[in-house]
């Protein structure tokens, strides 16, 4: 074979070419942290990275999607504690006006203060997490609850949400409601009543326009026995009985109001531990995505990461190979016919 300069040279432009690739190749590596910055260095390992990555997205996702369910919850359940700490009030208000020895003043004092807690149950219905109301169902975006006055004088409290369940998705496959029930309207197939929802119950299930308000009936004035059933129901019957002074059955009707008032928060309190329970799954599921991720992220780390110290090493090895070969190739550059003359 012959060899002449040109083939010498082309020689060695491609040795200081390969070693300043290598050089650039570990240089990255070092800057990026990472022995596997793009499929080609090593596809033995992409498709189990891939599958890591993917994972990691999945979780991520899952994690936001059990943070917006703790809030939702949260609200929930601080609503109802608020609610059951107003009935608890209501009941007392009920013991004290239920004795003898109160007036027909007193009592309708009384009444005027369940009249501003039954205000503050039609607040504590239209909750929100941001613009999304908590107690509204699917139908999240406005507030849920009205108390009006129909056009004979008598007063309503209108639904607006739907009892739809709000869900997260939290695992694969896997989602949880996030709502509390609301409110229950009309009957199943055999013609009980629906499960009554932490504000109550409504035989009729069909929307209805009041006083220019749609939607469904929860309580009206005047409703006959087992139209309707919950806390709005029990808030206004106190509040009748404690201003019809001239009904000899007055104080009887307190006093069952003081034992329906027990029943309603026995209920709104099993709502909340309901919600409860969720918010402790959802904070159990929360550790586990951490916990899963730790470990995923462990072995994408060994899988992708780059040894620095080894690398270190690698680097200055390199460095001086390709300086080497560019100082011997500037060398027998410098080669010419006058230096075999001389």
């Amino acid at each position: 074979m012959r060899i002449t300069s040109q083939y010498v040279t082309n020689s060695m432009i491609r040795y200081v070419q390969t070693n300043l690739s290598n050089l650039a190749i570990s240089q990255e590596q070092i800057a990026t942290t990472k022995r596997v910055n793009r499929p080609s260095d090593d596809p033995n390992i992409l498709s189990p990275l891939l599958a890591i990555k993917g994972n990691l997205a999945y979780n991520e996702q899952y994690s936001r999607n059990l943070d917006d369910g703790l809030a939702y919850l949260d609200v929930s359940d601080s609503t109802m504690g608020s609610m059951g700490d107003v009935l608890k009030k209501a009941y007392e208000y009920a013991e004290q006006a239920a004795n003898d020895t109160y007036s027909s003043d007193q009592r309708k004092a009384v009444a005027v203060q369940i009249d501003k807690l039954i205000d503050q149950m039609v607040d504590f219905g239209n909750a929100a997490v941001g613009s999304k109301y908590v107690f509204a169902g699917k139908e999240n975006s406005n507030p849920p609850f009205k108390r009006i006055t129909d056009a004979d004088g008598k007063e309503c409290i209108i639904f607006m949400g739907d009892t739809e369940k709000v869900e997260r998705e939290v695992a694969a496959h896997t989602s949880y409601p996030i709502n509390a029930t609301s409110a229950g309207f009309g009957v199943d197939g055999l013609g009980n009543p629906v499960p009554e929802g932490a504000f109550g119950w409504a035989r009729d299930d069909a929307m209805q326009t009041i006083s220019g308000v749609t939607g469904q009936v929860l309580y009206k004035e005047g409703g006959a026995d087992g139209d309707f059933s919950g806390l709005f129901k029990e808030l206004f019957e106190l509040k009748n009985a404690l201003n019809d002074d001239s009904d000899p059955d007055q104080q009887q009707k307190i006093e069952v109001s003081i034992g329906d008032l027990q029943e309603v928060m026995d209920r709104v309190l099993q709502h909340r531990v309901a919600v409860g329970s969720r918010y402790n799954q959802f904070e159990d599921m929360k550790k586990q995505l951490l916990n899963q991720n730790i470990s995923l992220e462990g072995t994408m780390s060994t899988l992708e990461d780059a040894d620095m110290s080894k690398l270190s090493i690698l680097v200055a090895q390199q460095m001086l190979t390709y300086q080497a070969s560019l100082a011997v190739g500037t060398n027998m550059l410098k080669t010419s016919l006058l230096d075999y003359l001389r």
